[in-house]
């Protein structure tokens, strides 16, 4: 999963009165977890069913309920948005983070 759709989803969350959409990449429980945390109202998984077929939905439904027993989650609007921009101590810290991050995925994909 491009981890761009993530700070996005985790910068916007809780700044816009909008819902947040997560599409592509999420091919697995754990990435839809991802999306959640990040601030994620839904998480398109369309590549996933293609790629694995329906059953698909099953397993990441069960990676998702695994994940959250274990950490004692009765539910995902408990954790959506933990992993926000709106949720760290130091923003700044955090933009910056996000900022580098960005730069040297563009650089790598572009061969640089």
């Amino acid at each position: 999963m491009a981890l761009w759709r993530l700070r996005w989803a985790a910068a916007l969350f809780g700044r816009i009165r909008a819902n947040i959409a997560i599409a592509g990449g999420v091919h697995n429980g754990l990435d839809a977890v991802k999306c959640i945390l990040a601030g994620a109202d839904c998480v398109q998984v369309v590549s996933a069913l293609v790629r694995k077929g329906p059953q698909a939905l099953g397993a990441m439904r069960e990676e998702m309920t695994s994940w959250m027993t274990q950490r004692g989650i009765g539910s995902l609007d408990t954790v959506r948005g933990t992993m926000s921009l709106q949720k760290v101590l130091n923003p700044e810290t955090y933009d910056r983070a996000n900022y580098v991050g960005i730069i040297r995925e563009r650089a790598a994909s572009a061969g640089g």
